[in-house]
């Protein structure tokens, strides 16, 4: 037997007889460059488990492409449904005396076909203005109050479905769950910074409903929050809202 073959002998018995427990000994003992101390060691390990490295890498390829597929299957779906909104649209304009019952038919059975939240979202608020231009408040309500409770940033958003939901309950004549909304809304928009005006009139609104059911206390604490919202001039719609909490608070100190 030759000199290499003696060698290659030797690598494999070693190779056979290496154990997890003794690595130091073996690398120790082991008359070779680390490199290749290492890949011997893979090699014996890939060796003794290649059934189960196999399948390991099978599974975790056929997952990485499954997340892969499911993300650009949501992502065709969301602009295939982003296309039909914009045609269904396009043909309500061209007939603007259509029956408002046969466009909320078309909106909601778009709506079904794609089931998810970008587009529920968008076709719920649609629905919801057609059942208000219609009078059905209660409906439009109960539908723009789960589209909202589906948002969860930025809340601006969140609180601008149940500002609307709040409208659309006082209209039907809930005051109870038009206060719900109106303080989902305020809560929302406690810390914001950027939206004063928005947050002044959901603030007034609540101390307004409070008023109204009789809660005279909350409907104070509530007003003077519409107050101490910083804005500057240029933003109209706080003024507007400081305006008439200043003239309720009035009338709840004289009372």
């Amino acid at each position: 037997m030759s000199k290499i073959d003696k060698k290659k002998l030797r690598e494999e018995n070693y190779i056979k007889n290496i154990s997890q427990d003794s690595y130091e000994e073996d690398r120790e003992n082991f008359q070779g460059s680390k490199a290749e101390f290492y890949f011997l060691k893979f090699s014996h390990f890939l060796a003794r488990n290649r059934f189960n490295v196999f399948i390991g890498l099978a599974v975790a390829i056929v997952i990485i492409v499954t997340v892969i597929s499911v993300g650009e299957y949501f992502k065709y779906r969301e602009v295939k449904a982003a296309i039909e909104l914009e045609k269904l649209e396009k043909k309500h304009s061209l007939y603007p005396l259509m029956d408002l019952k046969v466009k909320i038919k078309d909106y909601e059975e778009l709506q079904q076909s794609y089931s998810l939240t970008k587009p529920i979202l968008r076709t719920s608020k649609v629905i919801s203005d057609l059942y208000a231009r219609n009078g059905e408040f209660g409906k439009a309500a109960e539908l723009i109050e789960k589209a909202g409770k589906k948002i969860d940033e930025p809340k601006e958003i969140k609180a601008y479905y149940f500002y609307i939901a709040g409208n659309y309950r006082e209209q039907a004549g809930d005051l109870k769950a038009a206060l719900q909304n109106y303080s989902v809304s305020g809560a929302l928009l406690s810390n914001s910074k950027s939206t004063p005006g928005f947050a002044a009139w959901s603030l007034y609104h609540t101390g307004r409903l409070r008023l109204a059911t009789g809660d005279k206390e909350g409907a104070k604490k509530d007003l003077r929050k519409v107050l101490e919202i910083e804005s500057d001039q240029s933003q109209s719609g706080a003024k507007s809202a400081k305006e008439l909490a200043t003239f309720l608070l009035i009338k709840l100190n004289k009372g």
